[in-house]
């Protein structure tokens, strides 16, 4: 990643509410948070009580989620300095990684864990690390929306591609697979705990019976629940913070040679605005 990259309040307006800038308009990321809330709900079998959104920048989510699920309970993370203060009591954004979720301590796991356009800037070293805890935060269902260079090979990207990392869409899938997760397609993993309930047609291709059986026992292998300070209130967590970055990417228009944490969670301030979606992939 560049050092002159800043994820500053002049860096969000810029990609998040320029109208000659943004990509993806709140119309879609609210269609986006809906489809997650109806999956999540789907497999476990009740209304959707938490939601993890690793690299949130501005909380983006959050507004979107409460029109669904009122009484739902929000975390953000994100290394924005800019984010964590503007929309930090608003939304409780909080300062944090991907990679830095070894380090982190929650009380339970969350219904949904959300990472949404900000894996593809993720160096790889800190990608892997967080997956080493990945399973132990999934509860329910994990929400992974960000592009490949294999979306680069077929359509092209556009918008922020400073700091892209071109990294192939089966690198991807085989880490997810190694920590324990079963894919089941549009961006949704499964936890462990949930793989045997899924159906045939809802795993996605790849998920066989090996990887179920792996999966299942990978979640009784897993370490006890940690116990510990929230992030909110671990000082220690934002010395020597590895920074996510997070900025619109998406797939440029297909050409026609292609291919068709714990609690407390605060209230948010009422009367607070949402800002603009995240924006990423055209839909046409």
């Amino acid at each position: 990643m560049s050092a002159e990259k800043t994820y500053d309040a002049a860096y969000f307006r810029k990609w998040y509410r320029d109208p000659r800038k943004r990509i993806v308009r709140r119309a879609g990321v609210a269609r986006k948070a809906a489809m997650a809330v109806g999956v999540a709900e789907h497999l476990l079998g009740r209304p959707l009580a938490s939601v993890l959104d690793v690299g949130c920048g501005e909380g983006a989510w959050l507004p979107l989620l409460r029109e669904l699920r009122p009484k739902l309970r929000y975390l953000g993370l994100d290394s924005s300095d800019y984010a964590v203060r503007r929309f930090g009591r608003s939304r409780n954004v909080r300062p944090g990684s991907w990679g830095q979720m070894a380090e982190l301590r929650f009380d339970e796991p969350f219904d949904l864990v959300v990472c949404s356009d900000a894996l593809h800037y993720v160096p790889t070293r800190e990608v892997v690390l967080g997956l080493e805890v990945l399973p132990e935060l999934i509860g329910g269902v994990a929400y992974f929306d960000f592009l490949t260079a294999d979306d680069d090979l077929e359509t092209g990207i556009e918008g922020d591609t400073v700091g892209f990392k071109m990294r192939r869409a089966a690198w991807y899938r085989k880490k997810f697979r190694g920590a324990g997760l079963v894919e089941c397609g549009l961006g949704f993993w499964a936890a462990p705990d949930l793989a045997p309930q899924l159906t045939a047609l809802e795993r996605a291709p790849g998920s066989n019976e090996r990887s179920l059986t792996y999966a299942l026992l990978a979640a009784r292998l897993a370490a006890p629940w940690r116990k510990g300070l929230p992030p909110a209130t671990s000082s220690a967590l934002t010395a020597g913070a590895a920074c996510i970055p997070t900025g619109p990417a998406r797939a440029r228009k297909r050409r026609a040679s292609a291919p068709t944490c714990g609690r407390p969670f605060p209230p948010d301030v009422p009367g607070l605005t949402p800002s603009c979606a995240s924006p990423r992939r055209s839909r046409s």
